[in-house]
């Protein structure tokens, strides 16, 4: 399987078809077929890591990988009012997951749409929730910002080890009312969930999740938005986090040529075993065929004790459109943690460097 990626990768670079989806088309409905796969080389200096308590703060070994990262395949069907899509993820590299069996996709969303009109859409099913920029143009992120995400989408390992939550953003919704209103200039969503799923992959959770997003759009080139989201993940008292209050607002500027995004995140829980703030500030320019951009997060969880005090984030890259369906990306993040402990142990700085190649279509 891997191999067979590999080959896509390197026949998609030498010889570029265009960017659109594939597309059967009748009267009135549409089938279209989209896909994104990427390879990345991975090179990742020492990160401080403990387990819960943190006792002692160790490190995790240096990080050199290629392979690749993400893939999707979607499917869609449009039919007047109606659309139904379901989207096949995979984010493991295809590599074994240590019991002998290989990656593989999943069904990352699977949903059913009704629109009545642009101020009034149904959805109903598992689908990505409205929660922030990241979600809205997850499918073709790396086009837009950085291979590597901001610690409010992909936290680094590290933190999940010592007592965080595996991701602060919300994943997936099930019902939800949307649309806009005043000719476009606000969007809305209102959305229903069942938060964390049991490990059984049923909904045990009668504590239902609900959340919601405005993006006002004073102009073509700004937008400005506001997501907030609260769930009971554990009703039945089994874990230390218990309800959890998520809260976002977000700035998405194009003047011209330059791009910038700012989002800042904040995640409280009941049990007070998280109070995490994250905000990340990206900044591109494009020139031609190739976007270079900067960029800065800062992350800090209260209670935790690796970010105590904070971690800071640099970044510098640039992105190179090869043709209009083929991208590749080269990054450089700094990693700077302030929290004492970590210092003490020596842990405190590290590097990374990420370069990718990625497809779509």
């Amino acid at each position: 399987m891997k191999a067979t990626i590999w080959l896509v990768l390197l026949s998609a670079l030498l010889a570029p078809v265009p960017a659109t989806a594939i597309t059967l088309e009748a009267a009135d409905s549409r089938v279209s077929i989209l896909g994104y796969m990427d390879l990345q080389y991975s090179f990742m200096e020492r990160l401080p890591t403990c387990s819960t308590g943190c006792p002692t703060i160790t490190s995790t070994p240096v990080v050199s990988s290629l392979d690749s990262s993400r893939a999707n395949l979607i499917l869609r069907v449009d039919r007047e009012q109606m659309r139904a899509a379901v989207n096949l993820f995979s984010g493991n590299g295809y590599q074994s997951d240590g019991s002998g069996s290989q990656g593989r996709f999943e069904v990352m969303e699977a949903y059913g749409e009704y629109r009545h009109g642009p101020g009034l859409i149904l959805r109903g099913g598992t689908f990505l929730a409205p929660f922030g920029i990241y979600n809205e143009i997850r499918y073709a992120i790396s086009l837009f910002a950085p291979v590597v995400l901001s610690t409010a989408y992909e936290p680094l390992p590290d933190y999940a080890a010592s007592g965080g939550l595996p991701h602060l953003v919300p994943d997936a919704a099930n019902g939800m009312v949307s649309g806009a209103l005043g000719a476009g200039a606000l969007d809305y969503a209102l959305y229903v969930g069942s938060g964390e799923r049991q490990a059984s992959g049923m909904d045990e959770n009668r504590d239902k999740a609900v959340g919601g997003r405005l993006q006002w759009h004073p102009s073509k080139s700004l937008s400005l938005g506001a997501s907030a989201y609260t769930a009971n993940d554990d009703p039945l008292g089994t874990t230390i986090h218990g309800r959890r209050r998520h809260g976002m607002l977000s700035l998405d500027w194009h003047p011209g040529n330059t791009t910038v995004q700012w989002e800042y995140l904040r995640v409280t829980c009941a049990a007070d075993t998280v109070n995490a703030h994250s905000q990340y500030l990206r900044v591109s320019h494009r020139i031609g065929r190739v976007t270079p951009f900067v960029g800065y997060d800062h992350f800090q969880d209260r209670p935790n004790p690796l970010y105590a005090d904070g971690m800071a984030r640099w970044s510098a890259g640039t992105g190179i459109e090869v043709s209009p369906n083929v991208y590749l990306k080269a990054e450089y993040h700094y990693h700077h943690f302030e929290t004492a402990a970590v210092a003490a142990a020596g842990l405190d700085r590290a590097q990374m460097v990420r370069l990718a190649a990625i497809v779509v279509f």
